[in-house]
C-alpha cells in the first residue's frame, strides 16, 4: 500500500511538471503579435466609445446653435413691430439680447468628430499592429480638447438662449397688462375679446414650458391689431349714427313751434324829416247871379 501511494504521488508530480514545462514552451514559442492584437482590439472599443460620445455632444451643439440662429431671425420681425407698443426699456432689452444670441449662433466653431477606421495590417506583423496602436491611441487623444471645446461652444450657446428667453418673458408681461387694458375698455364683439384672450393663455404656455413663445406672441400681436380696428370701426359706425339721427340747425323738430328769425324795426323819420302837411284845395269861383236890386232905377 505504501509504495503504491508513492508511485501515485510520483506519477501526479511528473504530470504537474509536464504541464508547467508545455505551457514554458507555448509562451516562448507565442507569436508576440497576437497579444498586441488583442491590446489593439480593446483600444478600439474604448475609441469608439469616445468617438460616439463626441459625436452626440456635437450634434446637440449644433441642433441649440441652429435654434438660437433661427430664433434671433424670428424676433427681429417681432420685436420691431412692437414699436411703441411695450415699454421702449423692456424692448431695448429684448434687442440687445437678441443680437447676443444672433452673434454667438453665427460664429460656429469645428465640431467635427474624426472617424476612425482602421487600416489594412497584417495581424501576425507586430510591427504593423503597433502602428496601429498608436493610430488608436493619438486619435483617442485628441477627443477630450474636442469634447471640451465643444460643450464650452454649447453652454455659450445656451447662456445667450437662456437670456433671450427671460427678456421675451418680460416682453410678454408687458403686452399681457396690454390687452387686459384694451379687454376692458373696447367696442368689439366678443370674438374679438376671445381671441386676445386665447392668444395670451398660449403665449404663457409657451414660454411655461422653456420656449421663447415668439410665435405665439407674433399671434397675440395680430390678435391685439384686429381688437383695436374692429373697437374704432364699431365706434365709428355709432358716431356716424348719432350725427345723421341729429337735427339740422334751425330745423323746426316735431312738437316744437318753428323758429322765427327776428326782423329789423323800420326807421322812425325825425320831425326835421317829416313832410309837410298838403294844401287845401283852392275854393270853387262863385257862379254869376241877378243885378244888384239898386242898379237901373232912374231918378
Amino acid at each position: 500500500m505504501n509504495f503504491l501511494s508513492v508511485a501515485v504521488a510520483v506519477l501526479a508530480i511528473l504530470m504537474l511538471l509536464g504541464v508547467g514545462s508545455f505551457a514554458l514552451v507555448q509562451r516562448a514559442t507565442a507569436n508576440p503579435a497576437d497579444s498586441a492584437m488583442a491590446s489593439l482590439r480593446e483600444r478600439e472599443a474604448e475609441l469608439a466609445n469616445e468617438i460616439s460620445r463626441a459625436q452626440t455632444a456635437a450634434e446637440l451643439y449644433e441642433a441649440s446653435r441652429e435654434q438660437a440662429a433661427a430664433s434671433a431671425s424670428a424676433a427681429a420681425d417681432v420685436l420691431e413691430s412692437l414699436d411703441g407698443t411695450i415699454e421702449p426699456e423692456t424692448l431695448a432689452a429684448a434687442q440687445a439680447a437678441r443680437l447676443s444670441l444672433e452673434r454667438v449662433a453665427s460664429t460656429p466653431i469645428d465640431a467635427s468628430v474624426p472617424k476612425y477606421t482602421r487600416a489594412t495590417i497584417g495581424e501576425k506583423s507586430f510591427q504593423q499592429v503597433a502602428r496601429a496602436i498608436n493610430t488608436a491611441q493619438g486619435l483617442q487623444d485628441s477627443l477630450p480638447e474636442l469634447m471640451t471645446e465643444v460643450r464650452r461652444a454649447r453652454a455659450d450657446v445656451m447662456a445667450a438662449s437662456a437670456e433671450f428667453n427671460a427678456s421675451m418673458r418680460k416682453v410678454a408681461a408687458s403686452l399681457e397688462r396690454i390687452a387686459t387694458a384694451r379687454l376692458s375698455d373696447t367696442a368689439a364683439s366678443a370674438p374679438f375679446l376671445d381671441a386676445v384672450s386665447a392668444a395670451t393663455a398660449r403665449v404663457r404656455d409657451a414660454q411655461g414650458a422653456g420656449g421663447d413663445g415668439l410665435t405665439q406672441i407674433r399671434d397675440l400681436v395680430s390678435a391685439l391689431e384686429a381688437l383695436t380696428s374692429e373697437s374704432e370701426r364699431v365706434l365709428t359706425e355709432r358716431r356716424d349714427a348719432t350725427d345723421r339721427s341729429a337735427p339740422a340747425p334751425n330745423a323746426p323738430q316735431f312738437g316744437t313751434p318753428p323758429v322765427v328769425e327776428p326782423t329789423e324795426p323800420s326807421p322812425v323819420p325825425s320831425p326835421q324829416e317829416a313832410s309837410p302837411p298838403a294844401e287845401p284845395p283852392p275854393a270853387p269861383n262863385p257862379s254869376p247871379s241877378s243885378s244888384d236890386p239898386g242898379e237901373g232905377e232912374t231918378g
